[in-house]
């Protein structure tokens, strides 16, 4: 659990739009299930698996990865 909010603040701080892992006993259960995002004292980013990320790139920005 400790770890898990180190990660969190790390996105908070940087004020990053994506926070990309594998942790899904832990992390991913913490994002709504419809939009994948996660609010944090107002910012909202995306917590996505590693395969979901580069399906959301290939969606969104046309990428070949």
């Amino acid at each position: 659990m400790r770890m898990m909010l180190k990660f969190l603040d790390v996105v908070y701080s940087s004020k990053a739009r994506y926070l990309v892992s594998m942790n899904t006993k832990h992390l991913i259960k913490l994002r709504d299930p419809k939009t994948l995002k996660f609010s944090l004292k107002r910012h909202w980013f995306y917590i996505l698996k590693d395969s979901e990320f580069l399906e959301h790139l290939r969606e969104k920005y046309k990428w070949r990865v």
